[in-house]
Formats: structure tokens, C-alpha cells, sequence
């Protein structure tokens, strides 16, 4: 009934039980179980209870591992099965083993304890990854089997006893665990010996009795009748108790005799009026011999709610009826969110409060093909008397995007964000698969405490593979392992080959041609591109047979890209080019694998989610137009991405790739309030398998309408500080730790690191004035036990990369100059240490060259970094040139532009040299200073 992975569906199990019913089994071990907790009216527990009717076997199920209190869910939730929880081999409660009460119900469960801990059992050889023939392995499915292998040894000796008297009597004569609830650990652990040998059997468990609220002077005392049988062949008197002395829980009899081969019974009172709200209470019912043992224990339960009400969840479809789905549930402030499985309605106890409740779920789109989710949210529930919240798809919008030019979109993310009155977030931040073609959101109310957002995050990019057929745009999605061309356009002759199987083409020529195929689970997609290949296909198109867009991998099982084109095609607008494609019709296909513009966009709605369309159009007045500049001296691969960081909380998005050196437009919008983009590239290694150089960006906004420049990779690269990484700072405890990222761009704000190699190609000393504290490799350091006096100290930087694969830059030596003592005891525990940094700004090419024997004009300013209050500028510096890799130097003039910027302006040899390389330095008042030399900081040509 489950795979070889461990999953199955519902009706599968309950068909397995009716099967072991029907061929006379006796026990029915089932280690197995939903993590949805249940009240025990899930279909497979009802199945559980009408199969164990009328002599119907024993079901021992396993009560899951899921740690917490209330998290047993079906089958074990069923009244008639003996659910098992487990224990260590020391009697210890097993801290993953799931506890009761049941949820909405407070049934009483698990039954019974078993040993499931590092326990050794034959292992099966189905599963993947199992290796010899035996495994120690824990969980309730290791405890369970043990109980079921009991309830056989219980049927072998009396095999006119019911499964329902053999649950009973394995219950009642098991080891009492006096440190655990029956909630939390059943009535003892099993006691196979005891359960033979006794000759009292007793009630395992009664039903529990549970107030809900408003509570009222006439609830009912409950009554539980508990059943006592002497098989012995003499009366047995039986000492009774309820191990509480507390009022609510009293007993008809506290002595009570059996007759010897017969029954007796006792009365149990639960009173509720004697207990106070909010109890939840569990425990057992001893009886003793005439000796003081305990022969037979019988568990019992009373709940009387604290001030709750109903909150009745309901999903609704497009077409407004009851779905299926899995809603986010939580208070308030609360961020511990929990997940409720609402089958078109539930009903769940609450105590009054403001909730929040939202779902995501799969629904249909607004075309026949469409495979669409839906974002449906009731941000402020107060629940202050029964009430019933409506998620539903019926009223929701589809959430669009559509750009001044032509674009396919690469990432969607929907963000909510619940912010209570204190600060606390709750928040669902979900990247949306390309499978789905559709995003739907449902109107809500304006919150009254706190906060709610809601944004849609698109990045839209140039498309991958550009279709055209009969003079029609065909969207396409590019398949995983595709290649796709740098810059081509090409018309291609088409043709229909089926669901791409070998056979498909044995009638047509698909030579130089665009063909057209089918999605098929028949064939596979690396049975598809070979018999593409084998026809000397050039572009495969795979319509989707299903909803939505198709996403497959067409990479070797090497991960080698495949050998032409691949993109799906959805199946609406496939069905005609399927038409086209019988026709033999000629296609354009375009293709560009790195986009030459994007739009990274946000569109957020504060307080509500409104009741209109949530069509986002922007105009490019109402953008700003980024050229960005990537530099190099030779074509790398590397990746980059613009992160949207809402003041709630961190960014979300992957890296796209990118292809170095090169230009791109990129359209943006503005952010709202406290929320900024950042920006990060990097270059990747030979294999791709790592960053060989990292460059992250400062904090930014942008203004609609403004046209703005940056520059990734652009000489002169040296050691600067920016806030992409952590900097220096001192702290309380007389301590300095420090992180001088030793690549930095030119680049505004930027700062930048090469983690692949900085500890093999870097050193960094720390200084108190001559005497050398600390020398370590890399690029960061810490530093103890300062003195509290302010005293000079420096740091020195030396890195190098290799000058084979990184034309400039190849080392720097910098040395930053500053004073430091003990923090005011006062003030903050943390506080950063400003130090000069130098940038150097100076116009290159591409490649970081500028032209030999003429004229360059370089700037140079230095100032303490310029995010930290009271920053200071340099009041002098100096600036030296070499051209032959720092073997000789030449000063060179300065003009001073302002406070802390300085230009020069010095004429390059015509031959003789490659490179210019630098040598600064910098000071101000305080005991700041900088020094850096830079061997090639940019090239000549």
C-alpha cells in the first residue's frame, strides 16, 4: 500500500485494511500515518473503527513523530485502534513520539508505550540506499511492531478473544510510567509477561469527557463505567483509586469485588463544575490486589475549555466551491505559524484574538490551459464570537505584469508580510516555479492593528528563444540543459513529428528544420532530443499536453547541455503551431542566452490587498533607466541579480546568469518607505562550480524618470570597505575584529572579495604602532585583551591574484593608520572604526585599458567610510605612477578639487609598458592614514 519511497495515498491504505480484513487477519500492524493531526473523523480512521467492529482485527498503528503535544493524526487517531507511542530502552519518553490529546476532540491517545529507539530490525532491500540486511533505526514504526507482535501472542493464547479485549488487556497490564500522561505516553509501556500471566482485566481506556466553552452551572457530570474481569478461580477484591485528590475526579466504589470467573464494574464522575477552566487533564484509575499491586490500570480524561470559539475555515475554487487545500493559521504577533488541512471547511477552537489566516493553493487560470495559483488572505480575523472566514478563489484577481518592451518573465515572487502593533512579522515570501502561468490574489479588508503588505516581485528579461509562426508570437519557456545561441535569428522550415519517438519520423524530413512535437510520459525527454538529433533537427518544440508550462531537463546524465534547442510551448497556443508545424510552415526562432535589458519591478499594495485589478503596467516615465557596465579583459560566465529588500525583512531571488564583459539596460521602479534594492555580480570559475569574484553593491533607490550608471568589475581594483560586507569595530570587551575585503571595484558603494582564494593568496597584520599583535592569512582578524588606553595602531593588507587570468591588480599592499580605546561605558557595546579609505576614478574600456603615450586624467578622493556619521575627509595625499610593475616610481602632481578629491593628470609612455601601476597615500587629523600600492591597477594599449 506504500511505495518503496514510504508514501501512499489514503484510499490505497484503507483498500490494504479492507484486504487484511477479508482474508481473516487477526492483527494489523501499520506503521504509518498523516502528520495532519486529527480528531479521529478522517476517512482511513473511520475505516479503522467500522473494520474493527463485529470481530474485526486489531489495528496496532504506529502515533507518528511529530515531537509535539495534540499532533497524532489518522489512522492512529481512530477510537478502536491500539496506537503506539514510544520509549527509550530506559523506560524515557522518546522525544519525537507524537502526544495527544486529539485535536477538536481531546480524545484520549496514544494507548500504549513500546521500545523505538535505536532499535535493530531487518531492513528491506526495496528501499534505496540500504545497504546489508539489518538497520537501527527509531520512531513509532519501530514500537509499533513490537506491540502487534504481542497482540498475536494474546490471540495464540485465547483465540476467542476480540481484537477489542486483546487492546484492553495489553493496555491494563502494562508497566505504569509515573513520570508521563496518559496524553503523553498511553496507559505504560508493553508488558507482554504481565499481560499473560494476569487474571484481572480491566477498561483500557474511557471516553474522555470534554466542556466546551461558555461553561454553565448545569454541564453534566460525566459518568465512565469501568469494566473489571476475573478469570481466576477465586473472588478478587480490588483496591480502586484515581491517583488525584483532587474533587472533580471521584469514584462509585473504592473497593470492589470480582467475582471469580466474572465481571465487575465501577463508576468514574467526572465533575466539571470542580475543575477550573483551561484543564486538560489525563490519568489512570489503579486497581490493587489484596498484596497492594497494581493489576490493571484504566485511563481516563477531562477537558474544559478556556474561553474559546468556533473560527469555521473555508476554501473556495474560481468557480466558488468547496477545494482541498492547507491554510496558514496564526495569532496575531505570533510567529510560531501553524498549518490547518481545511478540506473545503473545518472548524477549529480558538481563543478569542486577532488572527491571521492565508493559503496558497492550486486553482485554475482564466484559459483552458492554464495552471494558476491563488494567494488568498484574510490578514485580520478578530475572533471575539464564532466566525467564519472565506478564502476564495471566486473573488480573487489575476495578478499581471506587462512591460514597455517585449519580455518573458525570469523570477515572480508574491511577498506578504503581517506586522503586528510590536513589531513581530509574520510573513510568506514564496518564489513562484515557472510551471504556473497564472497569479491570482483575493481582495482583503484594511487592518485595523498593525500592518499588512502585499507586493509581486517580477524579473523580466529579454527572452531566451523568440518564436514566431504565421506572424504570431508564440511563448516559449527554454528546458533545462537547452543551449540556447549568444545572438541568432534564424527562419526555419518546420514539421510535426508526433510525441517524438523514433518512429515519428520515419515519414518526414526534419533535416535543417524546427520540429514540432508532443509531450508525451511515453517518451523521454533524452528519447526525444536523441531522435531529434538523429533527424537532423535544428530546434525541438515540445507542446504541452498538460496545464501550464511544461519544465523538463533535456542535460545529459552527465549534465552536459543537449545538442539543439528545446523549448515547450503551451497547449493552447501549441495546437496551433502543431497546425503550422503539419503545414510545413517556416518559423523565426531568435535567440539571445544573455539578455541585453531587463526589469526588475515591485508592486505592493499596504493595508489591503485591493478589489480591482491587479494588472501592473508601468510606463517608462514611471521607471528608472540603469545602464549598467560589466568589465573584463577576456569572456567569462558569471552571475548576477537585483535584490528588493522590503523593510520587513530579507531579499528573495537566485542569480541569473551573465556573460562578462558586456552592457544592459536595466528598467527599475521605486521602492516605498525604508525598503531598498542591492545589487550583486560575480564571476564564476572556469567549471562553474564556484565565485572566483564577488562584488556586492550599497543600498539603493531610484527615482521614476532618472537615468542612472554603474560599473561592475571597472579598474582600479584594490582593498576598500563597503557595506556588502562587515567592517571593523571595536567592542566592549577590548576587542577589534576586523574584515578589509581586499577586491573592490570602482564601482559606487561597492565592495568585493574573491573567496575561492583569499586565504592562499592573502595576509593580514595587525599593529600596535611598531609591534606586530597578530598575522593571519585571508582578509579578516581579531585582535583581544587591548589596552583601554587610545593608542596607535595599524593594519596591513597584502593580497595578489594571478596576473595569467586577472590582467590588473595583480597585488596591493595597503596600510590603514588610526587610534583606538576603551568604548564609553555608556554608550553602545559595538562601535565601527572609521578608516580612510582611497578611490580611485579613472576612464577605462571594456577591457581596462586606457590608450598609450597620451594624456590620462585620474581622480583620487579618500574619506572615512561615508555610511558612518561625522564621516571625515583626507586633508592631504599623494600619488605615484610606475610602468614598469613598481620597480621604479614617479610622483605625480595633484590638483585638489574639494575636501578630501584631488585630481592628476600625467601622460603614459607610448611603448614600452602594459600597465600603470599606483602607489597613494592619504591622511587627516586624528591619527588617520592610508597608504596603498596597486601593481597594475589598469592597462595600456
Amino acid at each position: 500500500m506504500l511505495s518503496d519511497e514510504g508514501s501512499g495515498a489514503d484510499s490505497g491504505i484503507i483498500e490494504a485494511m479492507e484486504w487484511a480484513k477479508a482474508e481473516g487477519a487477526d492483527v494489523v500492524s501499520m506503521s504509518l500515518g498523516s502528520s495532519i493531526p486529527d480528531d479521529g473523523s478522517d476517512p482511513m480512521s473511520q475505516a479503522v473503527d467500522t473494520l474493527s467492529a463485529d470481530g474485526g482485527p486489531l489495528f496496532v498503528i504506529a502515533a507518528g513523530n511529530a515531537y509535539g503535544a495534540g499532533t497524532i493524526g489518522a489512522p492512529g487517531s481512530a477510537d478502536k485502534a491500539l496506537t503506539i507511542a514510544a520509549v527509550d530502552k530506559q523506560d524515557n519518553r522518546a522525544d519525537f513520539s507524537s502526544m495527544g490529546p486529539l485535536t477538536r476532540s481531546y480524545g484520549l491517545k496514544p494507548d500504549l508505550s513500546a521500545p523505538g529507539v535505536d532499535i535493530n530490525a531487518a531492513a528491506s532491500q526495496s528501499v534505496p540506499g540500504i545497504e546489508g540486511m539489518y538497520q537501527s533505526m527509531s520512531g513509532t514504526s519501530m514500537a509499533t511492531p513490537h506491540v502487534a507482535g504481542a497482540a498475536a501472542i494474546m490471540k495464540q493464547r485465547h483465540p476467542d478473544w476480540s481484537g477489542q479485549r486483546i487492546k484492553d488487556a495489553l493496555m491494563t497490564s502494562s508497566k505504569e510510567l509515573p513520570d508521563y500522561t496518559p496524553y503523553e505516553q498511553g496507559s505504560g509501556r508493553l508488558d507482554v509477561k504481565a499481560a499473560i500471566d494476569t487474571t484481572i482485566e480491566a477498561t483500557g481506556s474511557v471516553a474522555v469527557a470534554s466542556y466546551d466553552w461558555p461553561h454553565s452551572a448545569s454541564d453534566p457530570v460525566a459518568e465512565r463505567t469501568i469494566t473489571y474481569r476475573n478469570t481466576g478461580d477465586k473472588d478478587v477484591t480490588l483496591d480502586l483509586a484515581t491517583g488525584t485528590d483532587e474533587a472533580a475526579y471521584t469514584l462509585s466504589v473504592k473497593k470492589l469485588t470480582v467475582p471469580a470467573g466474572s465481571t465487575a464494574d465501577a463508576v468514574l464522575s467526572l465533575d466539571p463544575s470542580k475543575a477550573e477552566n483551561n484543564t486538560t487533564f489525563s490519568g489512570q484509575v489503579t486497581a490493587k490486589d489484596a498484596t497492594g499491586t497494581t493489576v490493571a490500570h484504566t485511563g481516563f480524561a477531562l477537558n474544559k475549555e478556556q474561553e474559546l470559539y468556533d473560527l469555521t475555515l473555508q476554501l473556495r475554487d474560481r468557480a466558488g466551491k468547496p477545494m482541498d487545500g492547507q491554510v496558514v493559521l496564526a495569532a496575531l504577533g505570533d510567529p510560531n505559524l501553524g498549518v490547518v488541512a481545511v478540506p473545503g471547511t473545518t472548524t477549529l477552537r480558538l481563543p478569542p484574538g486577532n488572527y491571521t489566516a492565508w493559503s496558497a493553493a492550486d486553482i485554475k487560470g482564466d484559459t483552458a490551459d492554464s495552471k494558476a495559483l491563488a494567494f488568498l488572505a484574510a490578514p485580520e480575523i478578530i475572533l471575539d464570537k464564532p466566525t467564519t472566514v472565506s478564502l476564495d478563489a471566486s473573488k480573487a484577481h489575476k495578478v499581471s505584469v506587462r512591460t514597455p518592451k517585449e519580455t518573458e518573465t525570469r523570477q515572480l515572487r508574491y511577498d506578504m508580510a503581517r506586522t503586528a502593533p510590536d513589531g513581530t512579522v509574520q510573513r510568506d515570501a514564496f518564489q513562484i516555479p515557472l510551471t504556473y502561468d497564472q497569479l491570482w490574489a483575493s481582495p482583503t479588508k484594511k487592518v485595523t492593528q498593525g500592518s499588512f503588505s502585499f507586493l509581486t516581485r517580477w524579473r523580466q528579461g529579454e527572452k531566451l528563444i523568440d518564436l514566431t509562426a504565421d506572424g504570431r508570437d508564440v511563448p516559449v519557456a527554454v528546458q533545462g540543459g537547452s543551449p540556447v545561441a549568444e545572438d541568432s535569428r534564424k527562419q526555419l522550415g518546420t514539421v510535426f513529428a508526433g510525441n517524438g519517438a523514433s518512429a515519428d519520423y520515419r515519414k518526414i524530413d526534419a533535416r535543417g528544420k524546427a520540429v514540432v512535437i508532443r509531450s508525451s510520459a511515453a517518451v523521454a525527454p533524452a528519447d526525444r532530443m536523441a531522435a531529434a538529433v538523429a533527424a537532423g533537427a535544428k530546434a525541438l518544440f515540445v507542446v504541452n499536453e498538460g496545464d501550464g508550462v511544461l519544465m523538463e531537463s533535456y542535460a545529459g546524465s552527465d549534465g552536459a547541455t543537449a545538442a539543439v534547442p528545446v523549448a515547450s510551448v503551451r497547449r493552447l497556443a501549441g495546437d496551433a503551431l502543431v497546425k503550422a508545424a503539419q503545414r510545413g510552415r517556416k518559423v523565426t526562432v531568435g535567440q539571445r542566452r544573455f539578455a541585453s535589458y531587463v526589469y526588475d519591478l515591485v508592486d505592493r499594495h499596504d493595508g489591503t490587498i485591493p478589489d480591482r485589478s491587479l494588472a501592473f503596467a508601468p510606463a517608462t516615465r514611471q521607471l528608472a533607466k540603469v545602464e549598467n557596465t560589466f568589465h573584463g579583459n577576456r569572456d567569462v560566465v558569471g552571475g548576477g541579480y537585483r535584490y528588493d529588500i522590503p523593510d520587513y525583512g530579507f531579499g528573495i531571488g537566485f542569480a541569473e546568469y551573465e556573460k562578462y564583459p558586456a552592457t544592459r539596460t536595466e528598467w527599475v521602479n521605486p521602492l516605498p518607505g525604508a525598503s531598498f534594492w542591492y545589487e550583486d555580480h560575480a564571476v564564476y570559475n572556469a567549471d562553474g562550480s564556484d565565485v572566483s569574484l564577488e562584488e556586492r553593491g550599497a543600498e539603493a533607490d531610484y527615482t521614476a524618470g532618472r537615468s542612472y550608471r554603474d560599473e561592475w568589475f571597472a579598474p582600479v581594483t584594490h582593498p576598500r570597505l563597503g557595506t556588502g560586507f562587515w567592517g571593523p569595530f571595536r567592542t566592549s570587551y577590548n576587542d577589534i575584529q576586523f574584515n578589509m575585503t581586499p577586491w573592490t571595484d570602482s564601482g559606487t558603494g561597492h565592495s568585493g572579495s574573491m573567496p575561492d582564494k583569499e586565504y592562499d593568496t592573502g595576509t593580514v597584520a595587525f599593529y600596535q604602532g611598531d609591534t606586530l599583535i597578530d598575522e593571519s592569512p585571508g582578509r579578516a582578524g581579531y585582535v583581544g585583551d587591548l589596552s583601554a588606553e587610545k593608542l596607535p595602531y595599524r593594519l596591513v593588507l597584502d593580497a595578489s591574484r594571478d596576473a595569467e587570468t586577472w590582467k590588473s591588480s595583480i597585488r596591493t599592499h595597503t596600510e590603514w593608520d588610526f587610534v583606538s580605546g576603551a568604548l564609553d561605558p555608556s554608550g553602545p557595546t559595538q562601535a565601527d572604526i572609521p578608516l580612510l579609505q582611497l578611490d580611485y576614478d579613472v576612464s577605462t574600456d571594456l577591457a581596462g585599458d586606457v590608450k598609450a603615450g597620451q594624456w590620462t586624467e585620474l581622480g583620487l578622493s579618500s574619506t572615512t567610510q561615508e555610511w558612518l556619521d561625522g564621516a571625515v575627509k583626507a586633508s592631504k595625499a599623494s600619488l605615484s605612477v610606475s610602468y614598469d610593475d613598481g620597480k621604479s616610481w614617479s610622483a605625480v602632481q595633484l590638483k585638489k578639487d574639494s575636501a578630501g578629491s584631488w585630481t592628476a593628470r600625467f601622460k603614459t609612455p607610448k611603448k614600452g609598458a602594459t600597465a600603470v601601476s599606483l602607489k597613494a597615500h592619504a591622511e587627516a587629523g586624528g591619527g588617520l592614514g592610508v597608504d596603498q600600492e596597486i601593481i597594475r591597477a589598469f592597462g595600456l594599449k
